[in-house]
């Protein structure tokens, strides 16, 4: 497989593979294979978000969970903080 590259990018390869005294072939397949490794795993990530997301949204949607008043849960998040400022003064 053969990857077209512009010049810059080029430039910015054989510079990093100076640096750190390699072939820039193998400092570009380093760098595909990361790029392909972390783009797997924010698929993954979305995959597991979207799953969570539709079973929230199933529980809602049948009667298993009960929506939260959105000032209630602001409240609670500062009695929260106010409490582990209080802690942490002591």
């Amino acid at each position: 497989m053969e990857i077209e590259l512009t010049p810059e990018r080029l430039a910015q390869l054989e510079s990093l593979a100076l640096a750190r005294g390699e072939d820039p072939a193998t400092v570009a397949t380093d760098l595909l294979t990361l790029g392909l490794d972390q783009q797997t795993e924010v698929h993954n990530r979305r995959n597991e978000i979207r799953s969570l997301l539709d079973r929230r949204l199933a529980d809602y949607t049948e009667g298993r969970s009960v929506p939260l008043d959105g000032e209630e849960v602001f409240a609670r998040l500062r009695r929260r903080g106010q409490a582990s400022e209080t802690e942490s003064e002591l």
